[in-house]
């Protein structure tokens, strides 16, 4: 195997999340001291993306999203992992789950090839956990799916292309939005 193929690969991928960011509109303003980009908004102030912790699972066929969100989730401090199929996605969850490392979150893409998409997958996550926090992604905004997505079984929606500060507000705010809080909202008192 050639030792450039890896890079190539690298390239080729860059070049498609550049031209990712263009086709969806989205300006970006590169920090070559923090070798990341920051997205920019109109005005031209930078917008700071909400960084958070947890494990994510990136189920979408298609390779450049797949990778646009490891990478954005990963550098937001997330562990990230992907499936091209709904059925790959299922099997990866129930590996993990069954071993004790339960996904916080799972970004499942609404349509998917092979005969199972994203609401169908839903279903069998549900099955292996039904504590499962899922959210529902799609390049089709006007789908009952995305807009009405708690009817669903999805805790977050999240519309492709999908834009830096979006995709970790909403990741975050789904993983926080589940966390139990362990000590009940009461007074101790002491008896003596």
């Amino acid at each position: 195997m050639d030792q450039s193929e890896p890079l190539q690969d690298t390239a080729k991928e860059k070049r498609g999340l550049c031209g990712f960011f263009r086709r969806s509109g989205a300006r970006l303003f590169s920090l070559p001291a923090l070798h990341q980009e920051m997205p920019v908004d109109s005005l031209g102030t930078i917008t700071q993306p909400i960084t958070g912790t947890g494990r994510v699972l990136v189920i979408d066929d298609d390779k450049a999203i797949r990778t646009l969100a490891h990478f954005t989730l990963t550098s937001l401090g997330y562990q990230v992992m992907q499936a091209e199929t709904a059925f790959e996605g299922v099997n990866l969850y129930r590996e993990k789950f069954e071993t004790g490392e339960r996904f916080d979150a799972v970004i499942l893409d609404l349509t998917l090839p092979g005969g199972m998409g994203g609401k169908e997958a839903l279903k069998d996550l549900i099955e292996i956990d039904p504590t499962v926090n899922a959210i529902v992604s799609s390049g089709y905004a006007t789908n009952a799916t995305m807009s009405r997505d708690q009817d669903f079984g999805f805790r977050g929606v999240i519309a492709k292309p999908y834009e830096i500060t979006e995709l970790g507000k909403i990741v975050h705010d789904v993983i926080n939005s589940s966390r139990i809080n362990l000590v009940p909202d009461c007074q101790i008192h002491s008896v003596g």
